[in-house]
């Protein structure tokens, strides 16, 4: 389940570079880790991600969302803003 999330899979339902691991992608998270299970059918879309950044923060992140599954967007998007709160409580 370990995910290379930095390489150039273009497949819109990669399960390294979309899902979860567009949010390391977007914010730019060198050297972060990445392990994740990805599911979807015709009307949802899921991720369960075990992400470890490199300053030491260790999480589980698990998004599932119902009649969005062509919309791409939530996972990351829900992904970014719990590492961004997580960071924000340990400075």
């Amino acid at each position: 389940m370990s995910r290379d999330w930095t390489s150039t899979d273009k497949d819109p339902n990669s399960q390294a570079v979309n899902f979860t691991g567009k949010a390391l992608i977007d914010n730019k998270m060198t050297g972060a880790k990445l392990w994740s299970k990805a599911g979807w059918t015709s009307k949802s879309r899921h991720d369960a991600a075990y992400i470890e950044t490199p300053d030491g923060l260790k999480l589980v992140v698990v998004v599932f969302t119902e009649n969005h599954a062509n919309d791409h967007e939530p996972i990351p998007a829900i992904a970014a803003k719990v590492l961004k709160g997580l960071k924000e409580l340990n400075q």
